[in-house]
């Protein structure tokens, strides 16, 4: 009698094969195993995930800067009102608060400069580590202020690091990233910068100004002595005719030996840019070059008109008003916080919504919570009341923080790491983040 057989495809530990034998015929029952996934398939995916940490890991620490550079914003908006109490430590009068904030943006305007002439000749990661004396420099300033003079120069050097981070991170994160996480990477600038800016709020209300300088130098240093053993970005590598020093990244980056097809890739890469244009006047004429940039620039400008420098820098101060449903430090607190946990949303969204959908939602949601608290003070204006409305700032700067979070405040950063060439990513980051400062300005 003639045996059929039924073959299929499963792994050995996810079938059983029984023969049963009936008293005309035999046969084959194939009983698989409740979990689909075969072995071969976990090992892989485990392999994947540790390589996925390796990138992680070292994208924090990197991004570390743009916490640095939020520590800086975030601590204007408690101190100034510190400073402008009759027991001040450095008094200050409203004129002199204006220019305390101003002096930050005009160190931003310079700052990008700067990162883009260090990233461009000295590497990525030495211009990340150079990025950090700017502001150690300005919380020794702050150490030993005495006067409002050398409160100006630790805003303007602060500045100095601001702008080096916002050219250099998206740059290095890009290069350093699989495709395939490159855009929740990227959104790791934002995020840290977004901490940054809640640790001061958690922190300036509480202490000195000499205790806070202290605290706050503690991170630039902990960044230099923790990213110096970090790698360099392949790309740089490559550009440099470093062949070798590109393998042994990739392969730390990748945890794998065989990088073979990841560095051709990337040599192959390289040398059509520069077979596309030979130099940056004919880089800028080529069309996908010039829509990255309008891309760009356009992000940049809508993030910045967007208001939110004025309501972190300000936020305090507008939450202390009379009536106030809560005290301007715990609201700060507060508004900060929420900032952390909806920028944690904007990581996750990025990538499984859009950059489109993103790019049209925060924008037109942030137009309602501006309304809230410019109707709230014109409504003061004219002395007009009505129940519950010291509410509208808080909750229009809890909704302003929310939908700037989700959208604005990461997309730029992500059109810079994955819109732009290689060979004029750092022409046009100078730009958009000079641009950007010289508005604030």
């Amino acid at each position: 009698m003639e045996i059929s057989l039924e073959t299929r495809r499963y792994s050995s530990l996810e079938t059983e094969i029984i023969t049963q034998e009936e008293p005309k015929s035999n046969s084959v029952l194939i009983i698989p195993n409740k979990f689909p996934l075969n072995q071969e398939k976990k090992i892989s995916l485990l392999k994947q995930l540790f390589k996925l940490r390796v990138q992680l890991c070292i994208s924090l620490t990197a991004s570390l800067l743009s916490c640095i550079s939020g520590m800086h914003l975030g601590w204007i908006g408690p101190t100034i009102l510190k400073l402008s109490s009759k027991d001040s430590e450095v008094p200050l009068t409203t004129t002199d608060i204006s220019w305390l904030t101003m002096m930050l943006p005009l160190g931003g305007i310079i700052g990008p400069t700067f990162g883009s002439i260090f990233s461009t000749y000295f590497g990525r990661k030495r211009a990340i580590l150079i990025g950090t004396i700017p502001s150690i420099i300005a919380w020794t300033l702050i150490f030993f202020a005495t006067t409002k003079y050398e409160l100006y120069a630790a805003q303007l050097f602060s500045g100095l690091t601001v702008g080096t981070s916002f050219v250099v991170l998206p740059t290095y994160l890009g290069e350093i990233a699989s495709p395939n996480i490159r855009g929740i990477l990227a959104t790791l600038i934002g995020l840290q910068y977004f901490f940054g800016v809640a640790i001061e709020s958690i922190i300036a209300p509480y202490v000195s100004l000499k205790v806070n300088a202290l605290t706050g130098a503690v991170l630039p240093i902990f960044l230099v002595s923790i990213f110096i053993w970090m790698p360099e970005s392949p790309y740089f590598y490559v550009i440099k005719r470093k062949w070798e020093s590109a393998k042994k990244t990739l392969k730390i980056l990748k945890q794998d030996s065989n990088i073979d097809e990841e560095f051709d890739g990337i040599k192959l890469f390289i040398e059509e840019e520069k077979l596309d244009a030979t130099t940056l006047i004919s880089s800028l004429r080529l069309k996908t070059n010039q829509f990255a940039i309008g891309l760009v620039l356009a992000s940049m400008t809508i993030q910045e008109f967007s208001g939110i420098n004025v309501t972190i820098a300000y936020g305090e101060m507008i939450l202390n008003i009379e009536n106030s449903p809560i005290s301007a430090h715990a609201g700060g607190i507060i508004l900060n916080l929420i900032g952390i946990f909806a920028s944690l949303i904007g990581c996750l969204m990025v990538d499984k919504w859009g950059r489109r959908s993103l790019a049209l939602l925060s924008p037109f949601g942030a137009i309602v919570p501006l309304i809230l608290i410019g109707s709230y003070f014109h409504m003061e204006y004219v002395n007009y009341k009505f129940k519950s409305m010291e509410y509208l700032p808080l909750i229009g700067l809890i909704l302003h923080k929310i939908t700037f979070s989700i959208g604005m405040g990461p997309l730029p950063f992500v059109y810079l790491s994955e819109t732009l060439s290689t060979n004029i990513k750092g022409f046009a980051s100078v730009v958009a983040c000079t641009k950007l400062y010289f508005i604030l300005s």
